[in-house]
């Protein structure tokens, strides 16, 4: 796929920190010293073989810039540094509702283009990753938040959660890598049915597992 050919090379080129720290410039926490990765709203935790990326943005998880940047510190810091095994959760509810649709009418043409380019960049390298990847979703996936779940090698869905592409019915347009990940992932006819129709109570796709209880999953 050259989306993600251009995906490694691009990482080719950059010279990422081995163990990232989204720490505030200067600073550093406990949880970083120790090779876990502490933020405000993406925590990182480790246990035996399995690393947890987990998102915690009340009340929807819905990506801001501050969100944005978190993740990507932390899933580019994993690509540097591979881990056996990847699960990335949500909160309870809520895996993602996808872009904040409060948040980015108010940002400027720069900011905008950071969205953009850190959205491609947050799906590439989760994509990308090469140890298996595992999504629990913990609930709601809508837009930007369905894209990362696809982006997981395994996604384990609660019943609880409505699945969709909304960003043709609000008007936002699809950062390219967000497009190549849906029709690398969902036959034709499954997208359209989520562009065209809304969300859905049942995951599209393949490779998921359908159950209510998450919780152990989400702990490691």
């Amino acid at each position: 796929m050259w989306w993600l050919d251009e995906y490694r090379s691009s990482r080719a080129r950059s010279n990422y920190a081995e163990n990232a720290c989204c720490a505030p410039a200067g600073g550093s926490c406990s949880s970083c010293r120790s090779r876990s990765l502490c933020c405000m709203f993406v925590s990182l935790e480790r246990s035996g073989a399995v690393t947890l990326v987990r998102i915690d943005r009340p009340p929807a998880n819905a990506i801001n810039l501050e969100l944005l940047d978190e993740l990507l510190a932390a899933l580019e810091g994993l690509a540097a540094d591979v881990p056996p095994a990847l699960v990335i959760a949500g909160r309870d509810g809520f895996f993602s509702a996808g872009v904040d649709l409060k948040a980015v009418p108010g940002y400027g043409r720069d900011e905008h283009r950071r969205m953009v380019s850190g959205i491609n960049r947050l799906v590439l390298a989760t994509h990308a990753m090469s140890c298996p990847v595992i999504a629990a979703v913990t609930g709601h996936a809508i837009a930007g938040g369905l894209v990362l779940a696809l982006c997981a090698d395994l996604r384990i869905a609660s019943l609880e959660g409505r699945y969709g592409l909304t960003e043709v019915k609000v008007g936002v347009p699809y950062p390219q890598a967000a497009i190549g990940i849906v029709r690398a992932e969902l036959a034709t006819h499954a997208a359209r049915s989520l562009f065209v129709r809304g969300p859905s109570s049942r995951f599209p796709g393949s490779g998921h597992v359908v159950g209510r209880d998450l919780s152990e999953l989400a702990r490691v």
